[in-house]
C-alpha cells in the first residue's frame, strides 16, 4: 500500500464521485458516533469495526480509505494528542505495518473558522506585506510556500558558514524556531494556529529577516562592505604588534569592531561603509610608506654590494679571483632583479625582503674575503717565499678623537675625514700596508 497511490483519484475533484464515497461516509458516521459517547476513534478500533459483519472489509482496504481521506484533509490523525504530518515518514511506516495503531486517533477535519483565516491573512498582510487568499486550501499553500522559502534560506546560510560566525548570525536561530514550527506539521489547523500564536515573535523579528535576505542576496554591496571592514580589521589587529604607525587606525578600527560585533549590524552599513573608506585611506598610506622604506633600504644594499664589487675588480687581484667574484655578483644581481618583480605595497612579508638584503650584502663581503685570501692552484707546487711585509691593523673608528665622533654639520664631517686621513698617513709612513677593521 503506498499513500502516493490512495487518494490521489479524490485529490482533484468532489469527494462524492469517487466510487468509495459510500465507504467514507460510513467511516465518518463511526467517527461522529464514537464522539457522541465521548469514545476516542483510533486506527485500531476503526479496523476491528469495519472487518467484522456487516461490513467485512479487508485490512488493506481500510487502511488505503484512512490515508485518502487523511491525505485531502478530510480527517485527521493524531499520536499522543499530536496532529500526524502524512509525509511523516515514521507515521506512514508505522500506519502501513500497523504498529501502534492503537495510539492513532481519528477526528473528522472540520472547517477551519473564519476569523482563523481573516487573523491569518491580517498578520501575513501587516508583518509581511503578503497578499492571500481567503479559501482555506489556497491560504495553506500560501503560506507554507512562503515560510518554507524563508525556512530555506536560513538553512543554507547555515550550512555555508557552519561553525562560524556570520553577520546576523545571532538572530537567525529565533527566526528559524518560529519558521520550522510552522512548517513541520501539514495539518491545517496546526498551520495556521501556529501563525496565531508566534505573531508577536514573527512582527519582532521581520525586519531582521528581511534585511537578512537583503544583505546575503547575490552581489549585494552591503555585504561587500561588512567583508571588507572584516579584512582590515583582521589586518589591523594581526600587524599592530608587528610594526608601528597604526596609531591612526586605532578610533575608526574601534568603530568598525562595534558594527561588526553587533547582532543585527545591517541598518549600519552606510556608517560602516565611510568607516572602511577611511579605514582603507590610513591603511593604503601606511603600506606605501613601508613599501618605500623597505625600497630605500633594498637600494642601499645594492649600492653598498656594488661599491664592493667595483673595489675588487680595481684592486690587483689576479683574474681568476675577479671572475669569481664577478660571477657572485652577477648572481645577486639576479636575486635582486627577482625581489623588485615580486614586492609590491600589498606584500606581506616586505620585513623579510630588508632583512634577506642585509644579509646578502654581509655575505657578499665575506665572499670577498674569502676569494683574496685563498691560494690559487700552483701556488703549493712551487712556492715563492713573499718578502717580508710590514702591516699594521687600524680601527677607523679609533682615529677619532672621542670628542669629535658626534656629527653634526658638514664641519664635523670634514674634520672627522681629516683626522683619519692624518692617522693612516702617519701609519703608512711606518708600515707596508695598512688593514682596517
Amino acid at each position: 500500500m503506498s499513500f502516493n497511490a490512495y487518494g490521489q483519484g479524490i485529490v482533484d475533484k468532489k469527494i462524492e464521485d469517487d466510487a468509495n464515497y459510500a465507504a467514507y461516509e460510513e467511516i465518518f458516521s463511526k467517527i461522529k458516533n464514537d464522539k457522541s459517547v465521548m469514545r476516542p476513534t483510533t486506527v485500531r478500533s476503526t479496523l476491528e469495526y469495519f472487518t467484522k459483519k456487516p461490513y467485512g472489509w479487508r485490512d488493506l482496504d481500510i487502511l488505503g480509505m484512512l490515508a485518502s481521506l487523511l491525505n485531502v484533509e478530510l480527517i485527521q490523525i493524531s499520536r499522543h494528542s499530536i496532529p500526524v504530518d502524512i509525509k511523516d515518514s515514521s507515521f506512514r511506516n508505522d500506519f502501513v505495518k500497523k504498529n501502534g495503531l492503537d495510539t492513532m486517533v481519528l477526528k473528522i477535519q472540520e472547517k477551519i473558522d473564519d476569523s482563523v483565516l481573516y487573523a491569518v491573512k491580517k498578520i501575513m498582510a501587516d508583518v509581511y506585506s503578503v497578499t492571500t487568499s481567503m479559501k482555506e486550501s489556497e491560504m495553506k499553500k500560501d503560506v507554507l510556500n512562503f515560510f518554507n522559502a524563508k525556512k530555506d534560506f536560513l538553512k543554507n546560510l547555515k550550512i555555508k558558514y557552519s561553525g562560524q560566525k556570520f553577520a546576523g548570525s545571532q538572530c537567525v536561530p529565533n527566526i528559524y524556531t518560529d519558521l520550522e514550527a510552522i512548517t513541520k506539521s501539514s495539518d491545517t489547523s496546526t498551520i495556521f494556529h501556529e501563525i496565531i500564536d508566534r505573531k508577536d515573535s514573527l512582527e519582532d523579528n521581520a525586519e531582521a529577516l528581511e534585511q537578512l535576505e537583503a544583505f546575503y542576496k547575490e552581489g549585494s554591496s552591503q555585504q561587500k562592505v561588512y567583508n571588507d571592514a572584516l579584512e582590515i580589521s583582521k589586518w589591523y589587529h594581526a600587524n599592530n604588534s608587528l610594526f608601528g604607525g597604526l596609531e591612526d587606525l586605532i578610533d575608526v578600527v574601534d568603530k568598525m569592531d562595534k558594527i561588526l560585533n553587533m547582532p543585527v549590524p545591517f541598518a549600519k552599513m552606510t556608517e560602516l561603509n565611510n568607516l572602511v573608506f577611511e579605514a582603507n585611506t590610513v591603511k593604503n598610506s601606511i603600506l606605501e610608506n613601508k613599501y618605500q622604506a623597505a625600497l630605500r633600504s633594498i637600494n642601499v644594499d645594492k649600492d653598498e654590494i656594488k661599491k664592493e664589487f667595483d673595489a675588487a675588480i680595481d684592486s690587483d687581484l689576479s683574474d681568476k679571483k675577479k671572475q669569481k667574484i664577478q660571477d657572485k655578483y652577477e648572481e645577486i644581481e639576479h636575486t635582486y632583479t627577482a625581489w623588485n618583480n615580486s614586492i609590491s605595497k600589498t606584500t606581506s612579508n616586505l620585513d623579510s625582503y630588508v632583512l634577506s638584503s642585509q644579509n646578502t650584502v654581509r655575505s657578499f663581503k665575506k665572499y670577498i674575503q674569502s676569494v683574496i685570501v685563498e691560494v690559487e692552484a700552483g701556488q703549493h707546487d712551487n712556492p715563492v717565499e713573499p718578502p717580508a711585509v710590514r702591516r699594521k691593523n687600524v680601527r677607523v673608528i679609533d682615529c677619532v678623537p672621542t670628542a669629535k665622533k658626534k656629527i653634526k654639520s658638514q664641519a664635523d664631517i670634514d674634520a672627522v675625514v681629516k683626522f683619519i686621513k692624518d692617522e693612516l698617513e702617519k701609519a703608512l709612513n711606518n708600515n707596508d700596508e695598512i688593514d682596517l677593521d
